[in-house]
């Protein structure tokens, strides 16, 4: 049996293989991004952050004592590349810009889906009205605040997707605003990454995707906006 085979009649090993993920941040919820899409067996990821592991990261993000003072995104590949050494992972020590879309580009490197899991909404805010409006790639937001998480899909090329998800860049909710891994918790942290990655396979599979769902895992609070 083969990684693959638990997932025949859901999705295809090709379909997997054919995947290239551009994961933008890998701190609390995009390092679990990453590992989980390594051992489901997507052919590429690419990571994209400029920040190095501290001891601090070590109970909310997983990394490793060892991992202390590396670039994340190296820490990452590590792990990566234990769990399936058959993918692709490509390290950017770099915050996002444009300039890294277009070098992607020049060596044919097109990202299938993006999955945004940066700090701030104000970064968010700038790379999606600089960057990946335009884009027009499938792309997840995934937030978190201690217990929250809100997961937000923009899967379709429409002005209402697009509207709904800038009113959550700009309105002034405050649970998920300053740095999320200020207060973040790993298992908080991996349920969002689950939710995010189901996202996009069931785009793959062509099932109905809710655009924006909110959990809070205290109270057992779930909230979920359709299209």
């Amino acid at each position: 049996m083969s990684r693959y085979s638990r997932y025949e009649g859901l999705l295809s090993e090709d379909q997997l293989r054919s995947q290239n993920a551009l994961i933008i941040g890998v701190g609390s919820i995009g390092r679990q991004v990453a590992i989980t899409l390594a051992t489901i067996g997507f052919g590429r990821i690419i990571l994209v952050d400029p920040d190095t592991v501290e001891d601090v990261n070590l109970g909310t993000q997983g990394y490793c004592p060892r991992d202390i003072d590396m670039e994340k995104v190296h820490a990452t590949a590590d792990i990566i590349e234990e769990i399936n050494p058959d993918m692709t992972c490509h390290c950017i020590p770099k915050r996002m810009t444009q300039r890294i879309i277009e070098r992607l580009t020049e060596r044919d490197i097109i990202p299938t889906c993006v999955f945004m899991c940066i700090d701030t909404l104000r970064d968010r805010l700038f790379l999606w009205k600089r960057i990946f409006k335009e884009y027009h790639v499938p792309y997840i937001d995934g937030r978190m605040a201690v217990e929250n998480l809100r997961i937000l899909s923009i899967l379709n090329a429409d002005q209402e997707t697009y509207d709904h998800y800038e009113e959550t860049l700009t309105d002034a909710d405050e649970q998920f605003e300053g740095r999320c891994t200020e207060k973040s918790t790993y298992y908080c942290a991996n349920i969002a990454a689950g939710i995010m990655i189901a996202q996009y396979l069931k785009y793959l599979r062509s099932l109905l995707v809710p655009r924006d769902i909110m959990f809070d895992i205290r109270t057992d609070i779930l909230s979920i906006i359709k299209d």
